[in-house]
């Protein structure tokens, strides 16, 4: 066979159908948004997003879901290494970071905070126990 278009694109599509026959991932479904799912079924391999709306319609938030937690959770469970590129104009990076170590502390020890509390912009100290659990997020 010649090196054309058509062939490259079989080439590839039979890769990916052998993987998935071998139960390796070629896309990280979109699990929080079954919807969606029947349209778009996940995040695909040099894909770009776009998301645009009016401010306070919650492009952030969903992205977060969507882009961002759900993918990560996926990636782990699946041994997978994935990179993930955010430009926001609305939100800092601060914001960003607070908000999946805020859903960590709440999804495995119950510790709920907003944005001024898990970033020491109070009168009162985090407890340094808390501390150490953040600290835990990394790993």
């Amino acid at each position: 066979m010649s090196n054309s278009w058509f062939n490259n694109f079989y080439t590839a599509t039979e890769t990916r159908r052998e993987k998935i026959v071998n139960g390796i991932p070629t896309l990280i479904p979109f699990t929080s948004f079954p919807r969606l799912s029947k349209f778009i079924p996940g995040i695909i391999p040099n894909d770009q997003v776009l998301i645009t709306a009016n401010t306070g319609v919650g492009k952030s938030r969903f992205m977060r879901k969507l882009f961002i937690k759900d993918p990560i959770k996926f990636a782990i469970e699946n041994n997978l290494k994935i990179k993930i590129f955010l430009n926001s104009l609305e939100e800092s990076v601060d914001k960003v970071v607070s908000t999946f170590i805020s859903s960590f502390l709440y999804e495995h020890y119950g510790i709920q905070l907003n944005f001024y509390q898990l970033n020491n912009y109070t009168t009162e100290p985090l407890p340094l126990d808390t501390m150490l659990k953040i600290n835990r997020t990394e790993s």
